[in-house]
């Protein structure tokens, strides 16, 4: 763990770092502290001055005392800055500490031991990008693929946790701001979500190449394989997994996020467990709600609002409307709009004619 600059990686989320390193807080005091301590700045280096600082869940402050309550004179935004441990060697021993690294800015932290250096890290790490997957993480073996990325089963190095890491390559994101922006908005919405039925996200790395979000791994099978497999649901089981996304539904709105593309594909019923548990995965299409209509295409058709297909407008309902849509296959086995080509199944769902006299059920299409 030696000092080194990271100042020369240009990073994929400079677009949301902020100009200025430091920001002027007007003396006000943090929100809910994570951690509090003292470092050394490199502008203090060389004296006897400790600062006190305060860590967030999104920034850390500059305060003039060891409580949380006291006033701070500046903060940084760390949501989107590269965190790097170090370490130097001098005359005099062994120092440690950390570098954030932020649109061509840099500034180095030291602490006063190793253990304190973890201490640190530890929340950092949920907070900050950090730099090198391989210091924390064996790349075991490729396990899937999309569009935008591939997802590789990982192990961590110091638990032997298996874990997994959705791998970005950085070049299919050069001139595709949207493409980024939904890179950016699935990581800042993952880390404020903390619900048992969604994928949770542990840490983010970008290095040269790509950038890694590591995830809890979820052994299991997709709704759609399992309905494949088994078959519909039975009423006590779709009675149980209906609850369980109504309450996931509320969480999400609760926190103003939509999903915009709820559908079997994007739902695991993890091994060994019931099938009205599941897993929400696939955050690549969601975003902040803030009242206002969205005007953007997502979803997936079958699944989609019919306001999506005619005028791209849309609201907070969309999700409701999509899990609408995931009911109705549980209980019939094929979706109201089922058809042999996509286009069909577009018009269909345009139409929005859904008929509930008559359900099926069997092993049908989803």
């Amino acid at each position: 763990m030696k000092h080194q600059s990271d100042i020369n990686m240009t990073s994929v989320f400079e677009f949301r770092q902020s100009p200025q390193f430091w920001v002027p807080t007007c003396l006000c005091p943090p929100s809910t502290s994570l951690y509090s301590g003292e470092l050394q700045t490199s502008s203090t280096l060389g004296t006897a001055s400790w600062r006190c600082f305060h860590l967030t869940s999104s920034h850390l402050y500059q305060g003039q005392s060891e409580s949380s309550a006291s006033y701070c004179e500046f903060k940084v935004d760390l949501r989107w800055v590269t965190v790097n441990p170090f370490e130097e060697r001098t005359d005099s021993g062994v120092r440690f500490g950390f570098s954030l690294v932020s649109a061509l800015k840099k500034a180095d932290f030291y602490v006063r031991s190793k253990e304190n250096l973890i201490l640190w890290l530890d929340q950092l790490e949920q907070i900050c990008i950090l730099r090198d997957i391989t210091d924390d993480f064996t790349i075991l073996k490729q396990l899937g693929s999309g569009g935008q990325s591939e997802v590789f089963l990982g192990e961590s190095l110091s638990s032997e946790e298996k874990v997994a890491i959705k791998h970005f390559d950085k070049r299919r994101f050069i001139n595709q701001p949207k493409k980024l922006e939904a890179l950016a908005n699935e990581i800042e919405i993952l880390r404020r979500i903390s619900h048992p039925r969604v994928l949770q996200l542990y840490r983010v790395y970008e290095d040269d190449q790509a950038v890694y979000l590591v995830t809890e791994l979820i052994p299991g099978k997709s709704l759609y394989d399992d309905l494949c497999a088994h078959g519909v649901f039975s009423l006590p089981e779709a009675e149980t997994f209906i609850v369980n996304s109504l309450d996931l539904l509320t969480y999400l709105a609760e926190q103003g996020i939509l999903h915009r593309d709820i559908k079997p594909e994007n739902i695991i019923i993890p091994d060994c467990t019931a099938r009205g548990d599941f897993k929400l995965i696939d955050f690549g299409f969601a975003t902040q709600w803030t009242g206002a209509q969205i005007e953007d295409s997502c979803g997936s058709p079958g699944y989609t609002a019919p306001e999506i297909i005619w005028t791209r407008s849309h609201g907070e309902t969309l999700d409701v409307y999509s899990a609408g849509m995931v009911f109705y296959v549980l209980i019939a086995g094929c979706s109201p709009f089922f058809a042999r080509s996509r286009r069909e199944v577009i018009r269909l769902n345009a139409e929005n004619d859904v008929t509930f006299g008559q359900l099926r059920r069997g092993n049908s299409a989803v």
